[in-house]
């Protein structure tokens, strides 16, 4: 009996070994084993016994014995099963694990390039040109800044008698235009007037100077020198400005824009010919901005004109609208 209770203690120890070893080997297969029967040319050790295993390590030249679990030392393995042919599973297995990470790699990289190419795309192939356009137009609008400027001792004085002035200048006008002539006030001044001592003294002040200024609008060109004939005789002594002008612009700007867009299309297409491409669209458009001149002509009178039957020439000119475009254009081959 007690031989028999020794006998099943042993079993009872050996059981729990067992269990303890099992545990051991099941952590270290969980970390990184491989079953070395299962490799085809290891078939010949399958029939050997339980499956024999070894550490999928990264390093090739650990030897097979130094890997072997407890119970697989415990078998009999053929001698197929010997070092170098385990170095060499090794180092397989090492390439074959080395390769993901280098094919991730890889793989990223086009990803990344890919998106890079969406987010920026390359630009087409294009044509860059310009084409500048000139149109003549006559005038057809004038604008005349008469002016009375009166000068006196006390402001007072010097404001009166400019209104008194700007009053006849103004009853002439409306006279020869009409009572729903376009007049109207652009600037009016009144200023002291200083004398500086050679000596460097304080200034003193020796009188006032009023300036009152309207400007007169009218469409009928032929009438602009009898305007100023008519303001002169009836006191103003400035002429200030003369603008000559047109009254659509946008007509004529429009006409200079299509210029100068035919023009830079034309340029587009003779580069490409030349080069043996087509234009395939347009990829933009922009212009400067038609620049419309006024003519302006300055005339500064100080006194009345005596002469009544001697009117004042004037000669309105042609006034130029100039436009710039420059055009981008996509091209291919024929």
């Amino acid at each position: 009996m007690q031989q028999r209770t020794g006998l099943f203690d042993g079993v009872v120890q050996a059981d729990g070994d067992r269990r303890a070893q099992l545990r051991g080997e099941q952590r270290i297969v969980g970390g990184d084993l491989e079953v070395i029967g299962s490799d085809p040319d290891l078939a010949a050790c399958a029939h050997m016994g339980p499956p024999v295993y070894r550490a999928a390590t990264r390093n090739a030249w650990f030897s097979c014995a130094d890997y072997e679990l407890t119970h697989a030392r415990a078998r009999d393995v053929p001698r197929i099963c010997d070092n170098a042919r385990m170095n060499t599973q090794a180092i397989a297995n090492s390439f074959r694990r080395a390769r993901f990470p280098a094919l991730l790699c890889a793989a990223l990289l086009s990803t990344a390039a890919s998106a890079q190419e969406a987010i920026f795309p390359q630009p087409p192939p294009s044509i860059r040109s310009s084409g500048d356009a000139v149109v003549t137009a006559k005038p057809d609008r004038a604008q005349i800044d008469i002016g009375v400027m009166s000068r006196a001792t006390q402001s007072q004085d010097a404001a009166t008698q400019n209104a008194r002035q700007l009053e006849a200048v103004l009853a002439a006008l409306r006279k020869l235009l009409g009572a729903n002539a376009d007049i109207r006030t652009i600037s009016y001044n009144l200023t002291p007037n200083y004398h500086y001592p050679r000596d460097g003294g304080e200034p003193t002040v020796t009188g006032y100077t009023a300036t009152n200024t309207v400007r007169v609008t009218l469409d009928d060109l032929t009438r602009v020198g009898a305007v100023i004939d008519a303001a002169t005789k009836a006191g103003a002594n400035q002429v200030q400005n003369i603008r000559f002008m047109l009254k659509d612009e946008q007509a004529v700007r429009a006409q200079a824009l299509r210029e100068a867009t035919t023009k830079a299309r034309a340029q587009a297409e003779a580069m490409a010919s030349a080069l043996g491409l087509k234009i395939t669209r347009v990829l933009s458009v922009s212009d400067s901005g038609p620049v419309v001149p006024v003519i302006n002509e300055m005339r500064m009178m100080a006194a009345r004109a005596e002469a009544a039957d001697v009117s004042t020439p004037v000669i309105p000119g042609q006034i130029e609208v100039r436009a710039n475009v420059t055009l981008t254009v996509e091209v291919a081959g024929p």
